[in-house]
């Protein structure tokens, strides 16, 4: 299976659980590939006509965001781990 379909699979897999469970804010902590499985998510939302917002958080930020002062350390991401379940 190439990597695509696995992870097509793991969205839709998302979206169901989004929906089963009634989510309506997902946050996603991560960086590039955070970021992009963040916009997948909000693509297989829409195509499933679910309603949730997807929003991205970078966990690090190397330099590369203009206007950003502030960030999560790792202590308050793992704040974010035991307030609520996974998406």
């Amino acid at each position: 299976m190439s990597a695509y379909i696995l992870f097509s699979n793991q969205c839709r897999k998302i979206v169901k659980a989004i929906d089963i469970q009634g989510i309506d804010v997902c946050f996603v902590v991560g960086g590039n590939g955070g970021n992009a499985g963040a916009a997948a998510i909000r693509e297989e939302l829409e195509r499933c006509g679910v309603v949730c917002s997807v929003i991205g958080v970078p966990k690090s930020i190397d330099n590369d965001i203009l206007l950003v002062s502030d960030c999560l350390d790792h202590s308050l991401v793992g704040l974010f781990d035991k307030a609520a379940p996974a998406c």
